[in-house]
């Protein structure tokens, strides 16, 4: 992983409304990869709210490498977007149908007191327009 791909982003797409977020993910990013290789994995579903990461096969016995290394069976446009073990993922309100994003926090991301059906702060993010 480069420098440059550690840096908390935000980024926003458009999609076909009738797509989940999975499916639109998956056009994007993962239409060339293996799906026993690289693949969506939904994290979690709420009336407002769905998240989701790109992420890849790891063996049963990873040795001593870093588990990020195993993305290289993920096309290279996916790589920057896949699993790692900072806090980043992709996100789509239900309201906002046509589009979706894709948020990297990175590792110091805190719990919201007060609001236990929220992990972190980084689930707050919502489409205005």
């Amino acid at each position: 992983i480069d420098s440059g791909e550690l840096i908390p982003k935000l980024e926003i797409f458009t999609k076909d409304p009738k797509y989940t977020l999975t499916q639109a993910v998956t056009k994007e990013f993962l239409t060339e990869a293996n799906p026993e290789d690289c693949f969506v994995v939904t994290n979690f579903t709420t009336d407002t709210y769905t998240t989701a990461e790109i992420n890849y096969t790891i063996p049963e016995d990873p040795g001593d490498k870093f588990f990020g290394e195993y993305n290289i069976k993920c096309p290279e446009k996916a790589r920057p977007y896949t699993k790692t073990n900072g806090s980043q993922f992709f996100f789509m309100q239900p309201e906002k149908p046509s589009q979706y994003g894709f948020v990297r926090v990175g590792q110091d991301i805190g719990p919201l007191s007060g609001l236990p059906e929220i992990r972190d702060w980084s689930e707050t993010i919502r489409f205005l327009k």
